[in-house]
């Protein structure tokens, strides 16, 4: 992480920014998963990599936003669409500079020089507790199986087509975000699982960005509404809203096999991993 930060400090460009958001919440989710397992300080806390994440996470999404107009939309409509993609530019130009300047200031706080300098001194001489002695194998279940509840008990998944651009749309997009913690949760432990655990986060990987690209394409048609009003052309919406409409046919899949009683206790078996005989087998005879 204290790498990425480097990069991005020097050079804030979108690729840069994207892999330091990346790098933080995959701390954040180190710190979660082997929470039982360490002692950190009280500088060295989640809740201020939660909201550093929310401070780059806002430059990152207009880095997206001129992505998908530059990358996706530009080359449908051609010509046609400059007289507004061009002031869009300048708008997203504008504020992409106020939020880099926010990121920066995020990056030179003295609380962030605290919460670096607690977390190098905590890694020269790391405190553990008992459960960092036990086997892998033997605590990983317990770890992952509250957030794989998380996820498969998550209000959004019976979202239909005709909710998921309307009043389910909030949810699918905290949806997203718990799809998001499980994966970098389960990435932390990807190395002690089978091929069958890595391809189920390559799946999640693409649950999020189904449904990021559901998110990003409302914020994206929101925000041309609000900075251009009618003189928006049709279209450059039915562009954007084509791109959201692919989205949707992938979620109308991922949802079916998401509410399906089988995948959702093969999920539950791979997370356990192989059944291993219990410690003691005698049975207990004690009457009372």
């Amino acid at each position: 992480m204290a790498e990425r930060e480097k990069k991005a400090a020097s050079d804030p460009s979108s690729d840069r920014i994207h892999d330091f958001r990346v790098a933080c919440r995959r701390m954040n989710s180190a710190m979660t998963a082997c929470a039982a397992a360490v002692d950190l300080p009280p500088k060295v806390s989640p809740k201020y990599l939660t909201r550093l994440v929310k401070v780059v996470g806002r430059l990152r999404d207009l880095d997206v936003q001129e992505k998908v107009l530059t990358e996706e939309v530009a080359p449908v409509l051609g010509t046609e669409a400059e007289p507004v993609l061009e002031p869009t530019r300048n708008d997203l130009r504008q504020r992409r500079n106020e939020a880099e300047r926010k990121v920066t200031r995020a990056l030179t706080r003295p609380r962030h020089h605290r919460f670096a300098s607690a977390l190098d001194d905590w890694l020269d001489q790391p405190e553990l507790t008992h459960v960092a002695t036990l086997p892998l194998e033997a605590v990983r279940a317990d770890i992952l199986l509250p957030a794989l509840a998380a996820l498969l008990l998550h209000e959004a998944w019976p979202i239909d087509l005709q909710e998921a651009l309307g009043a389910g749309a909030p949810q699918l997009h905290d949806l997203r975000k718990t799809a998001r913690r499980m994966r970098y949760l389960g990435e932390c432990f990807e190395g002690s699982y089978g091929p069958e655990f890595a391809a189920w986060l390559g799946e999640l990987a693409r649950v999020q960005d189904t449904l990021g690209s559901l998110h990003d394409s409302q914020l994206l048609i929101d925000y041309l509404s609000d900075l251009h009003g009618p003189s928006i052309t049709p279209r450059l919406s039915e562009a954007v809203r084509a791109r959201q409409q692919r989205a949707l046919a992938d979620w109308s899949e991922l949802r079916v096999r998401y509410l399906d009683p089988r995948w959702r206790a093969d999920l539950r078996a791979i997370v356990l991993g192989p059944a291993s005989a219990p410690a003691n087998t005698q049975s207990d005879t004690t009457t009372r």
